[in-house]
């Protein structure tokens, strides 16, 4: 006999069904999985006050049941969900069990690179993962059970079974099917094969051994029974069959009326929607689910270092941590030791700089951030990387203002950083002052304040050869990073102001400082830029570039893994390409590249790869006169700009510029009067638009502009 124990109950029935259709990938039909949770027994009685409040609900539209609680598209649905909900409210208050719904639905898959067969579109492997996820939440992670539920509860699951048809299969996929397990029957009738029963009791009983052994090590919940039953509406068609020619119980009828209610509401189709039960928990699956709850598996064991581990593996919202439990376990440690933050926040500083690796970065500092906040306490260190990482950002999305911000708030923190001594990570402090510096340096670029930022990176280097000298004593405590960093960002400042010689210095000097493969590749990246940007004396440059950079252009890694990398080579293939390079080239990746894989990233620096991929086309294009490559490239062009124009106010100039090589690209290849006035137009407003940037542009003709950006951005 269930009872009440400290205000928690030992014991706890799911009744879960699903929304069906789990093999498509269409966003219109929500897919969800869900029902009721039930605290306390699931005695004789209880069914009985569920089953009447059923009844009267059928009642009232002058239906039978079962039957009628499939309702989807019932006329009546208005009338039978008011009055199941009145007969719900009064059960809940009589009764010495708690009732909620509970659902999750589908937002993303987690585990798609895997083998056709075991892909989450396939045999229903979507809703199994789906059902166990929240299950294994329900149970194990959520914290409002968790207030519900004794540490020892004993759990009950009654799943509606359903079957998965095997349509246009041939009888090797078949067996293959056969071969995972999995009941595979024929229909005597139409003669199609079917999954007879695509979840059972034996996988079920696997799942939950398997994160008990690996994950809730510690739980004291038990499984104590699994009931996968057909969910049986029509029993008089089943009367041959006793499995489905009896009732199913109450609750699993309830499930069903409230996955249809929900994923009604979500497609928009029921304006008068009706909560019957209130709603315990509603969650989405996808990857940030499925990292809470190993976050959460961490502090039942009291593992923080795992923990960390997590997130500085796989970050994420502070939104989607699902349990105030995770973070309230953070805000304590940080309180106690802010320091073991500190290499979450180093990692974010890194992935900032890397476009495939930025939104990861942002979560990481947004769920930091708010650690930070509700720990109420001062750390400068956390308070220069959270400031540091922000500033880039800024950078990156072309918000010139905002990282101007970012370097004002640095100032008033730089004060600070005088008091720390060598004995107190005195070096790390020396790092952030040079990322601040260096980031300066890129926002005064970005400015087209060149000689300004020049300034700052020299007087940076300056800096840092005088605590060599005064440190010459210690060698291993210096790195010849900082120098390295100071001479890249000084040889960029010299190679915008058209000092070719002064930037190469800088760049070989940079070369020599550094030892990591990733500083030595950028340092080429800008050599590349450099031999391009003056490519009347610079082929040995670009060949001596090629060996240290990959020799092949292809656009599926290095695309998203080296974006810049890429931008580099494909800039260089416009520059020193001879015809036939180029057009072999883009006969291979052309149609590849058109497609809109830009558009889902709208990050740098891949609006300024199409606008080279546009400028390659015309190349070709005035060579040969095919009219396919003016259609490729004005598609990219057109690519390019929206990309751009999605940052902030240097990657909207540079939208602008685009947009005007554009139309001079469409006055050469489509000229008419209308192009013609259309770049007049263009040409009077392009440098007073500049302005609105906030940029000094517009001090500059527009050759001069030009000869600034060239065709290509840093």
């Amino acid at each position: 006999m269930t009872t009440l124990q400290e205000n928690k109950f030992n014991e706890l029935h799911l009744f879960i069904d699903e929304s069906g259709n789990f093999g498509s990938m269409s966003k219109r039909e929500q897919k969800l999985v869900g029902g009721v949770l039930l605290f306390g027994e699931y005695s004789k009685a209880v069914e009985r006050k569920i089953k009447n409040s059923l009844l009267a609900a059928v009642k009232s539209i002058d239906g039978k049941y079962p039957q009628s609680l499939h309702f989807c598209d019932n006329n009546s649905q208005k009338k039978f969900v008011e009055t199941l909900q009145k007969q719900l409210d009064v059960f809940r208050k009589e009764s010495n069990t708690k009732i909620y719904g509970v659902f999750i639905r589908h937002e993303e898959d987690i585990y798609a690179n895997t083998s056709n067969i075991l892909a989450e579109y396939e045999l229903d492997n979507r809703y199994k993962l789906l059902l166990w996820s929240l299950i294994e939440y329900c149970v194990f992670a959520d914290d409002k059970v968790n207030k519900r539920l004794t540490d020892d509860a004993v759990i009950h699951l009654h799943i509606a079974s359903k079957s998965v048809p095997l349509k246009n299969r041939d009888e090797d996929y078949i067996n293959l099917t056969r071969s995972l397990g999995d009941n595979v029957l024929q229909n005597p009738i139409t003669g199609e094969y079917y999954v007879a029963k695509s979840i059972n009791e034996q996988t079920i009983q696997g799942m939950f051994s398997v994160a008990m052994k690996d994950k809730w090590i510690t739980s004291k919940r038990k499984l104590a029974t699994i009931d996968v039953t057909p969910l049986n509406y029509n029993l008089d068609e089943y009367s041959f069959d006793p499995k489905r020619s009896k009732e199913s119980t109450p609750a699993l009828y309830l499930a069903d009326i409230l996955i249809g209610l929900e994923r009604q509401r979500l497609n928009g189709r029921y304006n008068g929607y009706v909560q019957i039960l209130p709603v315990l928990e509603s969650l989405e699956y996808s990857w940030q689910l499925d990292v809470a709850m190993r976050c959460k598996a961490c502090l039942v064991d009291d593992n923080f270092d795992a923990l960390i581990s997590i997130l500085d593996e796989e970050s994420i919202d502070p939104d989607d941590l699902h349990n105030q439990d995770i973070m309230n376990r953070l805000v304590k440690e940080f309180k106690l030791n802010p320091k073991s933050f500190h290499r979450l926040y180093e990692k974010a500083v890194k992935n900032i700089d890397y476009p495939q690796n930025r939104n990861h970065a942002l979560q990481t500092l947004k769920l930091l951030d708010a650690v930070y906040h509700n720990a109420n306490v001062f750390d400068l260190f956390s308070e220069l990387y959270s400031t540091l990482i922000t500033f880039s950002a800024a950078n990156h999305a072309g918000d010139i203002r905002k990282a101007e911000a970012n370097w004002n708030r640095y100032l008033e923190l730089e004060k600070q950083i005088s008091s720390i001594g060598k004995e107190n990570r005195l070096e790390k402090a020396k790092d952030i002052v040079l990322m601040f510096r260096s980031r300066r340096a890129v926002n005064l670029m970005d400015m087209f304040d060149f000689e300004a930022a020049e300034k700052i990176i020299i007087d940076a280097k300056n800096d840092e050869e005088r605590f060599r000298r005064n440190n010459s004593d210690d060698l291993e405590f210096l790195s010849t990073w900082r120098l390295g960093i100071c001479y890249s960002l000084a040889g960029q400042a010299c190679a915008f102001q058209k000092k070719q010689e002064a930037a190469n210095d800088c760049f070989r000097n940079a070369l020599s400082c550094f030892t990591e493969p990733g500083d030595l590749e950028r340092v080429w990246v800008y050599l590349g830029h450099l031999a391009c940007d003056f490519p009347e004396t610079s082929i040995d440059l670009w060949n001596e570039v090629k060996e240290h950079l990959p020799t092949t252009i292809e656009q599926d890694i290095m695309l998203f893994e080296k974006p810049f990398v890429f931008a580099v080579l494909i800039k260089g293939l416009l520059v020193f390409g001879d015809i036939n390079e180029k057009q072999e080239w883009l006969d291979r990746n052309n149609e590849i590249l058109k497609s809109d894989l830009f558009d889902a990233s709208k990050i740098h620096p891949y609006g300024l790869i199409l606008q080279t991929l546009a400028m390659l086309n015309i190349a070709v294009w005035y060579e040969t006169g095919e009219k396919i490559y003016a259609e490729y490239a004005d598609k990219f062009f057109d690519q390019a700009i929206r990309s751009l124009a999605s940052g902030e106010k240097l990657l909207q100039f540079l939208s602008n510029v685009c947009w005007l090589r554009r139309t001079l690209f469409i006055k050469e290849w489509q000229p008419t009067n209308e192009n013609e006035q259309y770049l007049d137009l263009m040409l009077q407003t392009f440098v007073h638009k500049a302005s609105e940037f906030g940029l000094a542009i517009h001090k500059l003709s527009l050759e001069e502009i030009m000869g600034c950006i060239r065709f290509n951005y840093w």
